[in-house]
């Protein structure tokens, strides 16, 4: 079966609704923290098993997802989930084990990471809405996790006399990955916002991998440079369909399109570890489809089959567990009749 590394289908991880009024400033501040400053929200934990649009991937050959939460600046830990469980044996005299349990491969994967709020990152704008103030806001957000760190060693070091931590799961849920026991998935698209995220994952010594990638084909030294690893999207850019037929695009629109499915080819050329997701792409058979025009245009068969298997899963550290048809590993098959 094919691996899908960033899939959202089936999760219920919706930020929390706004309140219709807020009573203070401070109550305004808190909801939009727990808006944009996600870490520990898990994704195993909000997946719907039966979810039927996890079950209409197998269709297209995708056996296993990387499910991954979206919203917000530090989005969620990602899972490696299986699309469908196997069915139920019967349990007598126990509980029946959790129905999401027998489809959890692997969490968590990555912590994720976003930073450009876009969409739905708080009612009512203010910091930190601009892109500058989000770069910010993350950054702030790892030096908080520091400090937090830092405060909960000299507690327990010290305990009389020493103000007690404030209980904080979010900053809680960062400690592994500055400690690179998660790495950090950064969203980024444009070489620069590739760029900018590899220098914070220098900055804070974190183990990165880069999602979305689209020009990552621009920064291949830099990648190396720091052994990131890459989930490449499928859902290529395409031109709009309101636009005239004789409407004038960008040329950055223009190259986008026309490089989407070369640079995968290049990836591969210059030595990076990547996998592909299927971003936001409609249809689950155009994942697949997606893949073979990065063939056609100069990505090698090989390369590709190892992207959507063994290369993804050793991404998400399940190398032992899927990816190649070995013995002991787990079977997950399309058969085709």
């Amino acid at each position: 079966g094919l691996i899908d590394m960033g899939n959202a289908a089936g999760l219920d991880a919706a930020p929390p609704a706004a309140p219709a009024t807020f009573r203070t400033l401070e109550d305004a501040e808190r909801w939009k923290r727990s808006v944009i400053l996600r870490p520990e929200l898990e994704a195993a934990r909000v997946v719907r098993p039966d979810a039927p649009e996890l079950a209409r991937l197998a269709a297209s050959g995708v056996t296993t997802v990387l499910a991954t939460p979206t919203a917000g600046l530090f989005k969620g830990q990602s899972a490696l989930v299986n699309v469908t469980a196997p069915l139920d044996e019967p349990q007598v005299g126990a509980v029946a084990d959790p129905r999401r349990g027998l489809q959890v491969v692997r969490t968590p994967v990555a912590l994720h990471v976003s930073l450009a709020l876009g969409q739905g990152g708080g009612r009512g704008g203010g910091y930190p809405v601009s892109l500058l103030g989000s770069i910010a806001f993350v950054r702030q957000s790892f030096l908080d996790a520091q400090h937090q760190q830092l405060e909960k060693q000299r507690y327990e070091k010290m305990k009389a006399g020493v103000t007690r931590p404030i209980y904080d799961p979010s900053l809680d849920a960062i400690q592994p990955a500055l400690a690179r026991a998660l790495p950090v998935a950064f969203q980024a698209d444009l070489a620069r916002e590739i760029l900018r995220s590899l220098n914070m994952a220098k900055s804070f010594n974190l183990d990165p991998m880069i999602t979305g990638a689209r020009e990552a084909d621009q920064v291949i030294a830099d990648l190396k440079a720091l052994n990131a690893r890459v989930i490449y999207s499928l859902d290529y850019p395409a031109r709009s369909r309101t636009l005239p037929p004789d409407a004038e695009e960008s040329i950055r629109e223009l190259r986008a399109r026309a490089q989407a499915s070369k640079t995968p080819g290049l990836l591969d050329k210059g030595g990076v570890l990547f996998a592909f997701s299927s971003g936001s792409i409609q249809q689950p058979r155009d994942f697949v489809r997606n893949a073979a025009r990065a063939v056609k245009d100069g990505l090698a068969p090989d390369a590709a089959v190892r992207a959507l298997t063994i290369n993804a899963a050793r991404i998400a550290g399940a190398a032992d567990r899927l990816g190649s048809l070995e013995k002991g590993k787990d079977a997950d098959l399309v058969i085709e009749a």
